[in-house]
């Protein structure tokens, strides 16, 4: 597993990804959007979440940095 900084995406990759991962997230379908991709954003801007890429899957996802 291999962490990459979110500042070392462009914004299209950066927003596809969050989106990716919000829409795979359903525990608040209440939260729109829009909402949930904002306060992801903040996550990985103060460094509670990060983004990983796993080699053996070749993908790529959005975890709390509780779970390294």
């Amino acid at each position: 597993m291999m962490i990459i900084p979110f500042k070392q995406l462009s914004q299209d990759a950066l927003d596809n990804l969050i989106i990716e991962y919000v829409t795979r997230d359903s525990d608040a379908p209440e939260i729109s959007i829009d909402t949930k991709k904002d306060q992801i954003l903040r996550q990985l801007q103060s460094g509670q979440a990060t983004i990983v890429f796993d080699d053996q899957t070749e993908t790529s996802t959005i975890i709390s940095v509780d779970e390294l």
